[in-house]
C-alpha cells in the first residue's frame, strides 16, 4: 500500500499510461486480435484515484508501491 502524496488515498496499484495507438484486424463483421504499438512517447505511472504522475519508470514505480 502506498500513500498519494496529492490525494492522501492509500493506493495498491499505479496507472501505467503510455501514448501510442491500437491496431485491430476487422473483417467486416467484427474485430479480430488487436496489438498495442507504443510510438516511444510518454509512458507515466499515474495514481488511479487523481491521476497524477508519480513516476515516469517502471523502476521508481516499483520502488514507491514496495516503499523503498
Amino acid at each position: 500500500m502506498f500513500i498519494c502524496p496529492e490525494c492522501g488515498e492509500e493506493i495498491y496499484y499505479l496507472e501505467n499510461v503510455e501514448t501510442g495507438c491500437n491496431v485491430y484486424n476487422y473483417d467486416g463483421e467484427g474485430y479480430g486480435t488487436g496489438e498495442f504499438l507504443g510510438d516511444g512517447g510518454s509512458n507515466t505511472f499515474e495514481c488511479p484515484e487523481c491521476s497524477t504522475v508519480l513516476a515516469i519508470n517502471e523502476i521508481t514505480a516499483k520502488k514507491l508501491l514496495l516503499g523503498e
